[in-house]
């Protein structure tokens, strides 16, 4: 679950970075895998950047796209929608 908590840090911390108003929704949906999304106000799409050695911004996405089974983004009207999905490991 760490994995799951880092990535949902790293989009929820882009949506508080960029989105145009206050109001950022999380919604975790369990199926075969647990699917993440992260909603705002910004109907700009995100969009992977190269980061230097010395930049503090511009790595977030990447990491997603490393570590997540797959990722995606997609704007509607006025809002976004980031989504990762991760998959369940030792169900009980």
């Amino acid at each position: 679950m760490e994995t799951a908590e880092l990535l949902v840090s790293e989009v929820v911390t882009n949506a508080v970075r960029h989105a145009e108003g206050d109001r950022i929704g999380l919604r975790v949906v369990r199926t075969d895998a647990l699917l993440f999304e992260v909603t705002d106000d910004e109907p700009t799409l995100p969009a992977m950047i190269a980061a230097g050695p010395r930049d503090e911004y511009g790595r977030g996405l990447r990491v997603v796209s490393r570590l997540a089974r797959e990722w995606g983004a997609s704007a509607t009207g006025h809002r976004k929608t980031v989504w990762f999905e991760q998959s369940v490991t030792g169900t009980h």
